[in-house]
């Protein structure tokens, strides 16, 4: 929520370059473009109104990633992320789905969050919220699945490998956090990636993939 009102205090117009804003002239602002509550079962929900462009993007935010993972399965968050797109239905039905709104589609995964959104016309909004609503809470996995995303998530890791750019980070990180190296460390390995159980991941899900842990923004 911090990141989303600070983006929006950022795209709001500047007015006259003469006239500052002040740090409460811009609270003043948010405040009347973005609303958020939590619901009953947990889940936050924000809502931030900018009528710029005639397009909506539903995001959901889990307070997971490699924080959520233990030594020896570095890279299992960044897995399930990839394994949940292919899990919503028959192959390519997201896609499917997403497409008959004439919306793009991401996920993307960090240290402590999970993300995944869909931006669409702002008039297919609320069946953008059923498409990813669906996503993250009706997902059923196979082996199959798994098997793919596994050798696609490999893949990743082999070009980043041979990239000095992406090779330095994990060096970096690696050095500084030692044993706790799991919890920074969103890729994985191969080893660790390949070596990731089809109930383990299920686990996962059931017990991050939460309304109360989690947000999703409008």
């Amino acid at each position: 929520m911090k990141h989303t009102a600070a983006v929006l205090a950022l795209l709001a117009p500047l007015g006259s370059l003469g006239a500052q804003p002040t740090a409460d002239s811009w609270r003043a602002r948010v405040s009347t473009m973005m609303r958020d509550t939590v619901l009953a079962n947990g889940l936050t929900v924000v809502v931030a109104e900018k009528h710029t462009t005639p397009l909506a993007t539903i995001e959901v935010t889990f307070r997971t990633g490699a924080v959520a993972q233990k030594p020896g399965e570095e890279g299992i968050a960044h897995l399930l992320e990839h394994v949940l797109f292919r899990s919503y239905g028959e192959e390519g039905e997201f896609a499917g789905d997403v497409a008959n709104l004439n919306g793009t589609y991401n996920g993307t995964t960090g240290e402590e969050q999970v993300n995944y959104w869909i931006t669409v016309p702002s008039k297919e909004a609320v069946n953008a919220v059923r498409v990813i609503a669906k996503l993250v809470r009706n997902s059923t996995f196979r082996s199959r699945e798994l098997n793919s995303e596994k050798r696609i998530v490999v893949d990743e890791l082999a070009r980043n490998s041979s990239d000095a750019g992406s090779r330095l980070p994990h060096l970096v990180g690696s050095r500084l956090w030692g044993d706790d190296w799991t919890r920074k460390n969103p890729g994985g390995t191969r080893e660790s990636v390949e070596a990731v159980k089809l109930e383990r991941l299920q686990a996962l899900y059931a017990e991050q993939y939460v309304p109360a842990n989690a947000a999703i923004v409008v």
